[in-house]
């Protein structure tokens, strides 16, 4: 299928195995690593790896883009969807895809469709509820193909996991122009914990989604947290000396 789709890599391993195989249909799959905690050896072959912060025009040549986080998976029939959909002409330049969360034994799903897939001409990034999307104007993928979100297996690890995607995602907001203001580590957070109460779905624990809830409300405030922390770091790190880049010249 002409579109490329991205992964962003988060803690590696099965996670961003699966969340590549989902998509072994696109044209062309990059794993894009802006965190550096990868090594391209540990791509699988015929996966591109981008080891750094890059602007969505640097990403791929396919005309659209497919956004996934590392632990989202593209859900049975979609491509079926997608080669539909994109072959239909249409002024149409961004989609939004229906997301399926999978936790502590509960299936949700968002009153929010993200947008996940856009053209590149008018592809933007930007975080909404913890979460990277494509910015445009467009409309909702008809049908109910889309995106399942998995869990990690035990609290512990979806601590490590949560951490480990919002510092990847702070990596590449950083290296673009956003700017984190006190409103983005107050209001977006408590609406997206109401946003995941409200989602529809069912739990056979009572407690599962406010879990989740929580969870959420974390995940939106820790991403403009950690761009904040990487500007702070950027912005006190000492400058080299010219001494030390004479020495390293002669050595």
């Amino acid at each position: 299928m002409n579109l490329t789709a991205i992964v962003l890599a988060a803690m590696g391993g099965g996670r961003l195995e699966r969340s590549l195989a989902s998509v072994a249909w696109a044209e062309e799959r990059i794993v894009l690593d802006p965190a550096a905690r990868h090594d391209a050896p540990a791509v699988p072959p015929g996966v591109g790896h981008v080891a750094r912060a890059a602007g969505l025009g640097e990403l791929g040549s396919a005309p659209w883009l497919l956004l996934l986080l590392e632990g989202e998976l593209a859900s049975p029939g979609l491509d079926e969807v997608l080669g539909r959909t994109l072959a239909e002409p249409s002024a149409v330049t961004a989609f939004g895809l229906p997301l399926e969360l999978h936790a502590l034994g509960a299936q949700w799903t968002s009153r929010r469709a993200p947008v996940r897939l856009a053209a590149r001409a008018a592809a933007r990034l930007v975080v909404r509820d913890g979460r990277p999307e494509l910015a445009g104007q467009g409309r909702m993928l008809a049908g109910t193909a889309g995106i399942v979100a998995e869990a990690s297996p035990s609290l512990e690890e979806a601590v490590r996991a949560l951490d480990a995607e919002c510092g990847a995602m702070a990596a590449w907001l950083v290296a673009g122009s956003s700017r984190v203001r006190l409103g983005h580590l107050m209001l977006p957070p408590l609406a997206t914990m109401l946003r995941a109460l409200a989602a529809r779905g069912t739990s056979i624990r009572p407690w599962a989604r406010w879990v989740a809830a929580v969870f959420a409300g974390y995940r939106a405030l820790l991403v403009p947290a950690k761009v904040w922390e990487l500007r702070q770091r950027a912005a006190v790190a000492p400058a080299p000396l010219a001494g030390d880049s004479v020495r390293r010249a002669e050595a």
